[in-house]
């Protein structure tokens, strides 16, 4: 009869728990490194951004018999906005149509929920805190398709 080897099996399992213990230090290791060199997030700021109505040059009308729906002269001037996230946002968005016609500032999601109808020449403040990340949509209802803007949150 032979005796059993523990030396080989002691062996195998200290070989085992080194291997693990490596991989364990090794990932707190490039975790630590990762967060320690990652830039840090931008401050937390008050932006200020001026949106406005803006009007395409062509004929709505024979643009509509074309495509055989309405299209719409109007869109937003900028049509995309960005943000970090923590941002304390003030959107000052001016109705500067030359004829008599009213516009809406409408988003439609759980956090960034707004509706607001804005009078010929006048003005309407939007003001939130973008606190998260992603990029939303915005919209006057009353011409679509082609009056949608974006807003970027990052972080």
């Amino acid at each position: 009869m032979t005796a059993p080897a523990t030396g080989s099996s002691s062996k195998s399992k200290m070989l085992l728990v080194a291997v693990v213990v490596s991989v364990i230090a090794g990932g707190i290791t490039g975790f630590a490194t990762s967060y320690a060199l990652s830039p840090a997030r931008p401050a937390a700021q008050d932006r200020t951004f001026y949106l406005f109505t803006s009007v395409l040059d062509f004929d709505e009308a024979n643009a509509s018999l074309a495509f055989g729906t309405d299209v719409p002269h109007d869109y937003f001037t900028p049509d995309r906005i960005t943000v970090d996230k923590g941002d304390r946002v003030t959107i000052r968005y001016y109705n500067a149509e030359d004829e008599p016609e009213n516009h809406t500032f409408t988003m439609n999601y759980s956090k960034y929920s707004f509706d607001y109808t804005v009078q010929f020449h006048q003005k309407q403040d939007v003001v939130f805190t973008a606190d998260v990340a992603g990029v939303f949509a915005f919209e006057c209802t009353l011409h679509q398709p082609t009056m949608t803007g974006y807003l970027a949150v990052l972080g």
